[in-house]
């Protein structure tokens, strides 16, 4: 029957035509112009079992947004009189035919009563992106705001940053219609916001050994999520300058996927890549001044969870307690365990072992036994 349960609702029929019905509505469309549209798509009058069902939620949806035409009341009490639903559910477990009674029952008070008042959607909308083609941004690096959740690998490279260059966006629509950038990051990794002079003649990242044995991904191209507002907290996207003219890119590069990653996807592609390479981790003057280091990273905790009592006091005792040294070592197996397997070249494995196992994190994550 396509149905999942007895409520109105939990039908593939009653539930999509909810949903087309409404979407119309947040476009704009007025509610006979909406119900003609949707007549050319679902003919219900030449469908002999559910076509019922697509008058009965038009009927509902006007009834409870107020603009429910008398005919279409009569028709819908019409058809719930006719027994169609009744026989439709004749084959249902008695129980379940005794629900589906009490509901269609309700549905028909509701008919026979004065339709609610009306009522307004709020309309879909374009959200446009605050940059433009050839824009230059900053983007953090690591997971500092959710440590416990992040790879070891990441933490040294907490609050290091990178640049990405807008070079072109597309629109998404999922209702609401998106501006949805696409980028192309750096080469480029500083304790500090970058510069946009100092980003001349940079190469930009491929990320071919992030995207191993995925040749498709391996592109300079990447659509990232519109930007919210836990974005610019947690990758702080600040424009740093504009370019007036692109750089050259492989012509294939602008046939990119029409698939967004999130911001940070971008940083990870850049971490791994520089780890692999064995590059130098950049290091903030800060890096050795535990209390310093522990101050910062507590006021962005207070500043992407203000909103959040719960995270922001587990923040508190990871930054001024630090990590049980049993927790910290599962969490570097774990991640070993994902990136071993991953990597065959001896080379890449030594160099991802050293940086989980070895190497040197912000004073802020060392266990409790060395702080004691």
């Amino acid at each position: 029957m396509g149905a999942w349960g007895t409520g109105f609702y939990s039908d593939d029929t009653t539930s999509d035509v909810r949903d087309t019905y409404l979407d119309l509505l947040r476009k704009r469309v007025p509610p006979e112009e909406a119900v003609a549209q949707m007549l050319e798509e679902w003919k219900p009058d030449r469908d002999e079992e559910c076509g019922y069902l697509f008058w009965l939620t038009i009927a509902l949806l006007q009834w409870e947004y107020g603009h429910l035409p008398q005919e279409r009341r009569e028709k819908a009490l019409a058809i719930l009189a006719s027994g169609v639903d009744e026989a439709r559910w004749a084959e249902a477990r008695p129980r379940d035919r005794e629900k589906r009674r009490e509901v269609m029952a309700k549905l028909e008070a509701k008919f026979r009563s004065e339709p609610e008042k009306v009522k307004k959607l709020r309309p879909y909308t374009h959200k446009r992106l605050p940059w433009k083609v050839g824009d230059v941004l900053s983007l953090r690096l690591g997971r500092e705001c959710e440590p416990w959740r992040g790879s070891t690998f990441c933490w040294p490279f907490d609050d290091l940053y990178t640049a990405v260059l807008i070079v072109d966006s597309w629109e998404e629509d999922a209702g609401d219609i998106y501006d949805i950038p696409v980028v192309a990051v750096y080469d480029w990794m500083g304790a500090e916001e970058a510069a946009i002079e100092n980003l001349a003649g940079t190469p930009f990242l491929r990320g071919d050994d992030w995207f191993r044995g995925k040749e498709e991904h391996k592109r300079y191209f990447h659509s990232v999520d519109h930007p919210l507002r836990q974005d610019y907290l947690w990758n702080d996207l600040k424009k740093l300058g504009h370019l007036e003219q692109l750089p050259a890119f492989p012509r294939e590069e602008w046939e990119y996927r029409k698939k967004t990653n999130r911001w940070g996807v971008m940083g990870e592609m850049l971490i791994m890549e520089w780890v692999l390479r064995g590059k130098p981790i950049p290091r903030r003057s800060t890096w050795n001044d535990r209390s310093a280091e522990r101050e910062r990273a507590w006021t962005r905790a207070r500043t992407y969870f203000k909103r959040d009592p719960g995270l922001l006091e587990q923040m508190r005792a990871f930054i001024f307690e630090g990590m049980p040294a049993e927790e910290l070592e599962r969490k570097k197996q774990e991640e070993w365990e994902i990136f071993r397997k991953r990597y065959s070249d001896p080379i890449q494995k030594e160099r991802l072992w050293s940086a989980i196992f070895e190497g040197e994190g912000p004073p802020y994550l060392r266990c409790r036994e060395k702080d004691s």
